[in-house]
């Protein structure tokens, strides 16, 4: 009997850098550690391999599982043991949304808990029906949001792609909606799930996501260089894939478990308000960025649009997603005038976390997103800066070399009683290198609905 070719899988590359990370935030890993390892009955095996127990790891099988749990009794789909048996890994695009991190993380719940902890990756297509790379993993592994209209010539195990060819009809308009159609058919999802599925469905088909929105940060967390110092060196490095999924896992249950506890009011002032300025704060005494001569500034506007400017949203109703008209089966850029509250907004994620996780994993979680949130502001200032040194009135300049890139379009023409800033008035910059513009939350929230997130 020819037994099946092992085949080249991820490796948790990232653990020593997670556990330097944790203790440059001053937490005891290995203490931490022990809590979730009982979540994991040995890590994934595959063909006698093993990987070794780590806390990321831990935390997504226990989001998984508390994900399960909340579907009770009811029957979901499972893939049969011949391909459990070969399941490896699983694989996203390149810079995944909230649509794909909510679908990893629904599909890990159906499946046993020994496959509950998957190594995640993000994967592109070199080649339209030729790929090597893909012919030798995608067999073992769960492709999301990849796949749907060509596959390198791969077959992969499992496949999950809402996008279909010309001609093909779409039944969904997200992989969420797609993945929960997968696991229970046509039946309800629970009513918090189905929450937090409707949420996310919405965005990713129509966008409209608050900048505060879990949907926002997550893309953040891709475009920004986390910062460490250990033994008094300074080190930048991206988050892994499996890092970034661990911290979505973490989130998204996180805001199910607290629709779930109704006595816990997380959405009260009185919650979230002193559990968001503690956690800040506390970020701001342990950031390596705090070296950066902007980070005061860049910190001290996120942590007001984070606290005083949210609770200013919230009691004036203005973080809402549009509702489209539907016409012949087909949405347009117009929309019917009703609305549906956004709920996994990040200000109330450090009462949640800290609920449902403990102190310690929501500040090493959500860190992150605050140095992401801090680096963006940081960067908008130097972009705005430069460019305030070459715009003039009436000025058409492009091709010029600036110290955050190069100028490729440029046209401002705006009065002296205009007070926006020559960075956003009437035109379009495009950095080239390391900074990228980005509006303002205020900027974003005007124009969400001609924004949509693909």
């Amino acid at each position: 009997m020819n037994e099946r070719k092992a085949a080249p899988i991820p490796a948790n590359d990232d653990i020593e850098r997670f556990k330097n990370y944790v203790a440059s935030l001053g937490y005891p890993y290995d203490e931490i550690s022990a809590r979730y390892e009982k979540h994991l009955p040995g890590g994934p095996k595959a063909n006698g391999e093993q990987f070794p127990y780590d806390l990321l790891s831990g935390l997504s099988a226990k989001c998984a599982s508390d994900v399960k749990s909340v579907f009770g009794d009811m029957h979901l789909w499972n893939p049969d043991e011949g391909a459990l048996r070969d399941l490896r890994c699983i694989f996203m695009h390149k810079n995944p949304h909230i649509d794909e991190y909510l679908s990893s993380l629904l599909f890990r719940a159906s499946l046993p808990a020994r496959k509950q902890d998957l190594v995640v990756d993000e994967v592109a297509l070199i080649s339209k029906d030729d790929d090597v790379a893909a012919k030798q993993t995608w067999p073992y592994a769960a492709v999301f949001g990849i796949g749907g209209t060509f596959t390198g010539g791969a077959a992969p195990l499992f496949s999950f792609d809402e996008h279909v060819n010309e001609g093909e009809v779409n039944i969904v308009n997200s992989l969420a909606m797609l993945m929960k159609r997968r696991l229970i058919g046509n039946a309800q999802a629970p009513p918090p799930l189905f929450r937090i599925l409707n949420e996310v469905n919405h965005i990713d088909s129509f966008g409209g996501a608050h900048q505060k929105n879990l949907a926002s940060y997550l893309k953040n967390l891709h475009l920004t260089k986390i910062s460490m110092i250990m033994n008094g060196i300074m080190e930048e490095f991206h988050l892994s894939p499996r890092w970034k999924q661990t911290i979505a896992d973490i989130c998204i249950t996180s805001f199910l478990l607290g629709i779930i506890d109704k006595r816990f009011k997380f959405q009260s002032p009185s919650v979230w308000f002193p559990a968001i300025r503690l956690s800040m704060n506390e970020y701001k005494k342990k950031s390596a960025l705090i070296m950066n001569p902007l980070f005061n500034n860049a910190f001290n506007r996120t942590i007001q649009l984070m606290t005083t400017t949210f609770e200013k949203e919230i009691k004036s109703d203005r973080i809402k997603l549009n509702i489209p008209d539907k016409k012949g089966g087909r949405v347009p850029k117009k929309f019917s005038g009703e609305y549906v509250d956004q709920f996994m907004l990040v200000p109330y994620l450090s009462a949640l976390i800290e609920r449902f996780f403990g102190a310690d994993i929501a500040f090493i979680i959500l860190a992150p997103l605050w140095e992401a949130r801090v680096a963006r502001e940081i960067e908008n200032t130097l972009s705005r800066r430069e460019l305030e040194r070459f715009v003039t009135k009436d000025a058409e300049l492009a091709g010029i070399d600036t110290s955050i890139g190069k100028l490729t379009v440029l046209h401002c023409d705006y009065s002296d009683e205009d007070t926006t800033s020559p960075a956003t008035a009437g035109g379009a910059v495009i950095p080239q290198d390391s900074a990228i513009k980005r509006d303002s939350d205020e900027d974003m929230q005007k124009n969400a609905a001609d924004n949509p997130e693909d």
